[in-house]
């Protein structure tokens, strides 16, 4: 089944916004960049830091949340996306860095986002 306008519009914002969390990873952009991709009054769920309530928060929860993280062995490699009407899902894993021998420890992780166009997701 092919994804209509709106899927591929989401999906097209969602690998910009991995590509940007790629670049994070590597050191080279803030994680507070990722908040341009929500909009103002975005709600973002977190499992161990709970609900943020817009753009503001969630910029500064991006920053308080990865403070220390990026730099030591830190990434977040995407598995599979997919998108249905105005939600996205990405399946990816958090590796936490390497165990003495070689192997990652591994977290693996699911976003679920709505997209609003423009770009954003809410």
């Amino acid at each position: 089944m092919k994804p209509g306008a709106i899927e591929q519009e989401a999906l097209e914002t969602y690998r910009r916004f991995v590509a940007l969390r790629d670049q994070i990873d590597a050191g080279t952009q803030s994680w507070s960049a990722l908040a341009d991709f929500f909009t103002e009054d975005a709600i973002y769920i977190d499992p161990a830091w709970g609900r943020i309530e817009g753009r503001d928060a969630i910029r500064d929860f991006f920053e308080r949340s990865m403070a220390g993280l990026t730099g030591y062995g830190w990434s977040t490699p995407e598995n599979w996306v997919m998108a249905e009407g105005h939600r996205v899902i990405g399946q990816w894993d958090q590796i936490l860095g390497r165990r003495d021998d070689g192997t990652p420890h591994l977290v693996a992780g699911l976003s679920i986002l709505y997209y609003v166009g423009g770009g954003r997701f809410c």
